[in-house]
């Protein structure tokens, strides 16, 4: 009964890998609300902003590069990126 109870586990872990692969990954902080990334509201949060806006990008990169549209956009975002770091700091 061991040995059955310990498959049926590893399988339930099985299909729950499958079900989120080829998925980006979650990420999860505590103590960041909804609008973290909007400056003009008192959730903001600027280090998780950062932060998100750095994954955004290093997903768009990895998944996307290869099309030209795409690069051109992310080029851009880095760009505003940029922009918007520099305002941030200032």
């Amino acid at each position: 009964m061991a040995k059955q109870r310990g498959k049926r586990k590893k399988d339930e872990k099985d299909e729950k890998a499958d079900a989120t692969e080829g998925l980006p990954p979650l990420n999860l902080h505590p103590n960041v609300y909804h609008a973290f990334y909007n400056s003009a509201t008192p959730q903001f949060n600027s280090d998780a902003a950062k932060l998100a806006w750095t994954r955004t990008l290093n997903f768009f990169s990895a998944h996307w590069y290869n099309h030209s549209i795409l690069r051109y956009h992310v080029a851009r975002l880095k760009q505003l990126a940029l922009q918007v770091a520099t305002m941030l700091s200032s």
